[in-house]
Parts: structure tokens; C-alpha cells; sequence
């Protein structure tokens, strides 16, 4: 999974990404998935299932403001001349945006 948040201006933009989690065996099968951006902690935190899978250090821990955003895809817009695009071939359930820090408690609630 990866979190990519575009740069401040020019800056690059910085991409937080656990291992490879969705393997042949779990195509086809629901998924809750949820990323906690910690600020006090300075971490992404991916989860799946309710279970933390990887912890990765924020990059750049600037206030995050959501602009034009994908969800789902991704779209390199800065390199035109070689554009990678990657597509959520899925379908999604529901979308929840919180403005808080969830605990990992929350986080495995969210699921049942």
C-alpha cells in the first residue's frame, strides 16, 4: 500500500509504502485498510484488517492540507514525459476522513 503526499511547491512529492501485502491469495477478498498520519510520533501508519502492518517515518511533517487529491490512484503528474499511472482495480465500500489521530484500538473497531 503507499501514501503519497505531493510536495509543498516544487518539492518533491514523498511516498510511504509498507511491503507487498496484496498478494494472488488475497485478490477477491474484502479488505479494510486505514493509514493514521501521527504527527506527534512523525509516522504513517498503514493498517489492514484492523492490524498494524508497517510503521514508516514521515519524510516531511508539514501541516497536511488535502488540495486535488486521488483515491485509489495514482498519477504522477510532475514527470510528462514518462507518466505512471497505477488504478485501483477494486471497488470501494466507504471512505471515512478523520481529523484526528485514531488509536489502534479505533483503528480495530472500524473493522467489525
Amino acid at each position: 500500500m503507499r501514501l503519497g503526499i505531493a510536495g509543498k511547491g516544487n518539492l518533491r512529492h514523498t511516498d510511504n509504502d509498507t511491503p507487498v501485502f496484496f498478494t494472488p491469495e488475497r485478490f477477491s477478498q474484502w479488505t479494510h485498510l486505514a493509514i493514521v498520519l501521527d504527527p506527534f510520533t512523525q509516522e504513517a501508519l498503514h493498517y489492514a484488517n484492523g492490524v498494524l502492518l508497517t510503521p514508516s517515518r514521515l519524510k516531511d511533517i508539514t501541516l497536511l492540507k488535502i488540495g486535488i487529491a486521488e483515491l485509489g490512484n495514482w498519477n504522477d503528474r510532475r514527470n510528462q514525459g514518462c507518466v505512471a499511472i497505477l488504478h485501483l482495480s477494486s471497488a470501494m465500500d466507504e471512505f471515512a476522513l478523520w481529523d484526528r489521530v485514531l488509536s489502534d484500538v479505533e483503528i480495530a473497531s472500524l473493522t467489525q
